[in-house]
């Protein structure tokens, strides 16, 4: 509403003005007749004219000067400009000097055809109004134009009436006062219409300049909300201006950039004065940054009522910009690490400009750089000279130049640079500029010196020295040689003619490929010198080894070698010497076979063959079978024969890429890619069948056969120790098998072993923490009721799985280190308890399972003796030994040595398992034994299986026969207890009678067993009464 204001009060002004105008004019006469006389009116008319002016003159001026600002509002800038225009400054000479004249002449026309009858008062304040009206819309020349108008038509209006000398002179005040207001308002008028005229013409620029720029111009209130907009505010955010006035920055951008956007404009307010920074917007058309000034928007009273800003885009700039410093940073970077800086001499001014590795080269702070007289202080008068010279050439043809001088850095050390320069020209062809660059070349030049000096030290030895020498011309490709030279390949002086072209011939075929590969990486700047022993043909046909050393003394500009120089010395008795020495370290001395050291280096070769090639590797462990009884029968002498004829036989059928080695007395080891376990198996039956043949040694034929063990690479994915390992496993399990066979490692049943070892070295960990815990179940006669005893048998008290049984672990122990350990652990903590029992007045006997291996172990004896010895108060016919009938006693006379000489003890014995082995009815009777004891399998199924039925009877009987007490295991039910007394079999253990428990638990069982006793009884009477 800025604009409407601002025209309102422009109009209320003027029509104000006008009424005031009027009013002054009529009343204020009347004012004064009412007061005074006509002739006292008359005195004062003058005075109040001039009052009327200045006061009239004070009001317009303060009037203008309370004119609102032009405000621009898009809704209203048509409406402000049109009228501005049309009404006020638009219109045309004509029109406005016709208003003048139409205005004045409508109003005599209204007063006089009307025949209005007025007075000389009221007709100046009716032609008032054209004056003011064509003052307005005219101007100050047609406002005047309608005064003298308008004072003509109210004389011609008045002039008929006859009046008297005074209202005459009288009548003529109004005319003045007529005409002094009418100048004063086409005055002020016209001041009127050049203030608008100007203001209208810096609204056009102002207007012009913000629709037209890109720039984003606005104004907010202290709301933030956007009261001013042009377009392209309005572009940036994607809105049209409309669309944009009354919105915030919420509305209007991403929250990030909205929040960056509160914040500058608050910091703006809040210090109140203008500010430029930089804000990175996000915006639909992607991240961008403008560079914004702000500024608060102050009223007339210094409040501050809201902010105004001007942004421009300059993200374009911003990525040239830093595209521009991260190529200057490459390009330090670059002219850093390769030592070279850059230069430019811009002609026209006559300034040097030098890169900051320039002044680094020259040993100079980077301030400026020299010009010619102050750089030629830093050269040599030789050095100046050249470099001087190549510069005036450029200046002078335009060609580019390249040049070495030497300079002192810091005007103190001599040092070497290589400087290159070209030349800019203009359109017209003139050169304005030379560019290059400049690198350091001291290191470089140092070490052509150097290599210069060593090369000539070099000369001076090998003149001394019993080596031959040689220089190769790289671009020309002739080769110098020394009479050494030539003497060590066996030619006479001058007859060796050796050239780039023709050195093969003087090379061993097979090392030509090598010597060619070495001389290229040194040409391609790859290895810093040559070295590499060869074998070359000397004249007579006969090979040489030679040692050739060398390497590049001279280089062109570019780097690329020009000479090579070297030596070349006869070492073909050090060869031999280390063929001689590599043959005792890597090949055994007997056979010529490879020994273990050469052996895995071979190895390594293989794996990396078949991982190339995809194939196979068979490892072999080949073991003679007899081989050890030959040497011991025929001697050593012999056995070295025989070993040589075997490993001549087995070489002929060895393919050129296999490798066998011997490792030890009597066994090999053979490596051989294969495709196929077929294939492998075809190689392994030829070496038997080579093996396997007469030998005639001297007067004597031997034969001998082999084991071998096999394991595949990559099946058996492992390192070559563990597979050799795994081989020798093998051939272990092929002698088992019979000998004169070979067999595979399988890694399946390798794994498996490996998780038995793991779970034995638990179970020690186990033994170790004294996890095992006895448990006893009791043995009872149920003929008496009597306890008869107690087995003890063993668990496993698992601190994650729980109580285990012995079935889960015994079998891993069996044959095991820990088999012998355990035993006696059982043995000793069964005979505490014996001891505990005994102590409380419990007389039991306790049996314990003892193991064929540990029963046939050398001190078992003494062990018991001791063990028996340590409980003295035990009576040791309370202690009751079970032995195994069905394990595998090989030495059964040994064992029955042992038995009696622990029965002498008092020790009982009986024969566990009974019915399950091969014992005979002879070792039967030999052995110590008191008791039989029935296998729970049999015992477990007699009640429902007439077979094991007929065996228990039969034991029972067998052990009448030889007098010796019978006990049934597995009694799990009553039915059990009574077909085995009606059998003869009165004692009995198992799960019908008692679980295995604790010891003392076993108290509790113990002090109960009256009470079940009297109730088997009754069972057992019970079901013979139902059988009757």
């Amino acid at each position: 509403m800025y604009n409407f204001s601002r025209l309102q009060f422009i109009v209320v002004a003027v029509a104000s003005y006008a009424l005031l105008a009027l009013g002054w004019i009529y009343f204020s006469d009347q004012l004064l007749l009412f007061i005074t006389d006509q002739q006292t009116v008359f005195r004062f008319s003058l005075a109040k004219g001039v009052f009327f002016v200045l006061t009239s003159a004070l009001v317009f001026l303060f009037v203008l000067n309370a004119v609102p600002d032009r405000h621009i509002a898009p809704s209203h800038r048509a409406i402000e400009i049109t009228f501005s225009r049309s009404v006020f400054l638009g219109q045309s000479p004509w029109f406005r000097y016709g208003i003048a004249v139409l205005f004045p002449l409508l109003t005599l026309w209204f007063a006089h055809y009307l025949t209005l009858e007025l007075q000389a008062r009221l007709l100046l304040l009716l032609f008032t109004l054209p004056i003011s009206l064509s003052a307005i819309m005219g101007g100050f020349a047609p406002g005047l134009l309608a005064t003298l108008i308008s004072t003509l038509c109210v004389y011609f209006l008045v002039s008929n009436v006859e009046k008297s000398p005074l209202d005459m002179m009288l009548s003529w005040l109004p005319f003045v006062s007529l005409s002094v207001n009418g100048i004063l308002i086409s005055g002020l008028s016209g001041y009127l219409r050049a203030s608008l005229r100007k203001s209208d013409l810096n609204h056009q620029l102002l207007e012009s300049m913000v629709s037209q720029t890109t720039d984003a111009i606005f104004v907010k209130d202290l709301q933030g909300r956007y009261v001013v907009a042009n377009q392209g505010a309005a572009a940036f955010v994607g809105k049209s201006m409309q669309e944009m006035i009354g919105q915030n920055d919420d509305a209007l951008f991403e929250p990030i950039s909205a929040a960056l956007i509160h914040q500058k404009d608050e910091a703006v307010l809040k210090e109140k004065k203008v500010t430029t920074h930089k804000e990175h917007l996000q915006l639909k058309s992607g991240l961008a940054v403008f560079q914004v000034t702000k500024g608060p928007v102050v009223d007339s009273k210094g409040e501050v009522r809201g902010l105004f800003g001007i942004a421009r885009d300059i993200t374009v700039q911003e990525q040239s910009a830093e595209l521009i410093r991260k190529s200057e940073a490459g390009l330090r970077q670059a002219q850093q690490l390769s030592g070279i800086g850059s230069w430019e001499w811009d002609l026209v001014t006559d300034t040097h400009t030098w890169s900051e590795q320039v002044f680094e080269i020259y040993g100079l702070s980077p301030k400026k750089a020299l010009d010619i007289e102050q750089a030629q202080s830093l050269f040599p008068p030789e050095s100046w000279q050249k470099l001087n010279h190549a510069v005036t050439q450029c200046l002078d043809t335009g060609e580019p130049y390249e040049c070495e001088a030497e300079f002192y850095r810091a005007y103190t050390s001599p040092c070497w640079i290589k400087t290159r320069g070209q030349a800019t020209r203009d359109e017209q062809g003139r050169i304005i500029k030379l560019q290059g660059t400049v690198q350091d070349i001291t290191q470089a030049r140092l070490l052509q010196q150097q290599i210069a000096a060593q090369t000539a030290q070099l000369q001076r030895v090998i003149q001394g020295s019993d080596q031959g020498y040689w220089d190769w011309n790289v671009t020309t490709g002739e080769v110098q040689i020394s009479p050494r030279f030539e003497a060590i390949l066996g030619y006479q002086t001058g007859e060796m003619q050796l050239k780039a072209t023709n050195w093969a011939q003087f090379v061993c075929r097979e090392d030509q490929r090598e010597v060619k590969k070495v001389v290229l990486q040194h040409l391609r700047h790859l290895t810093p010198s040559i070295e590499l022993e060869v074998r070359c043909k000397k004249k007579s046909g006969e090979l040489c080894w030679v040692l050739c050393k060398g390497g590049i003394v001279e280089v062109d500009s570019k780097g690329r070698a020009l000479m090579i120089s070297g030596t070349q010395a006869d070492i073909t008795q050090l060869k031999n010497h280390e063929a001689e020495l590599d043959k005792v370290a890597n090949y055994d001395a007997l056979t010529g076979l490879p020994n273990r050291r050469l052996l895995l280096d071979r190895f390594k070769q293989a794996i990396s063959r078949v991982n190339r090639d995809g194939r196979l590797c068979a490892v072999c462990f080949l073991d003679l079978d007899g081989f050890k009884a030959v040497n011991d029968h025929y001697g050593h002498d012999v056995g070295d024969q025989l070993l040589v004829a075997i490993v001549d036989n087995l070489s002929k059928i060895m393919r050129e890429q296999d490798t066998l080695a011997r490792v030890g007395g009597d066994e090999f080891v053979a490596l051989f890619d294969i495709c196929s376990e077929a294939e492998c198996t075809q190689v392994l039956e030829r070496m038997l069948c080579a093996i396997d043949q007469t030998v005639l040694i001297g007067d004597k034929n031997l034969r001998l056969s082999a084991s071998i063990g096999v394991s595949l690479y990559p099946e058996d994915n492992v390192d070559p120790d563990i597979l050799l390992r795994h081989a020798d496993h093998a051939m272990y399990m092929a002698k088992a098998a019979g000998k004169n066979c070979f067999q595979m490692f399988d890694p399946d049943v390798d794994r498996k072993l490996l998780a038995q070892r793991k779970w034995l070295e638990e179970l020690k960990s186990a033994f170790a923490k004294r996890e095992f815990v006895l448990f006893y179940q009791p043995k009872v006669n149920l003929a008496t009721g009597e306890v008869i005893g107690a087995e003890a048998l063993i668990r496993w008290l698992h601190p994650q799985r729980g109580l285990l049984s012995p079935s889960v672990f015994l079998p891993d122990i069996e044959g095991s280190e820990l088999e012998i350990p355990l035993g006696e652990w059982v043995i000793n903590n069964a005979i505490a308890q014996i001891q505990r029992w005994y102590r409380s007045g419990k007389n039991i006997n306790i049996s314990v399972n003892v193991s064929a291996r540990q029963l046939l172990a050398d001190h078992f004896y003494d062990f018991l003796k001791q063990t028996l010895a340590n409980f003295a108060d035990v009576n040791t016919s309370s202690l009751e030994l079970e032995i195994l009938e069905s394990a595998a006693i090989k030495d059964m006379t040994l064992a029955i040595g042992i038995l009696k000489e622990c029965a002498s003890l008092g020790v009982h014995f009986s024969l566990d398992d009974f019915g399950t082995g091969y014992s005979s009815l002879t070792y039967l009777r030999q052995l110590p034994v008191s008791a039989l004891k029935i296998d729970q399998s049999f015992v477990r199924d007699m009640l429902v299986d007439q077979d094991d039925l007929r065996i228990v009877e039969g034991v029972i009987r067998l052990a009448s026969v030889f007098n010796l007490a019978v006990i049934a295991e597995g009694v799990e039910t009553i039915e059990h207890g009574r077909v085995l007394a009606t059998l003869g079999c009165q004692m009995c253990q198992g799960y019908g009678i008692a679980v295995p428990m604790t010891a003392s638990d076993f108290m509790d069982w113990y002090d109960n067993w009256p009470t079940q006793y009297q109730q088997i009884k009754n069972e057992f009477k019970h079901m013979n009464e139902q059988q009757c």
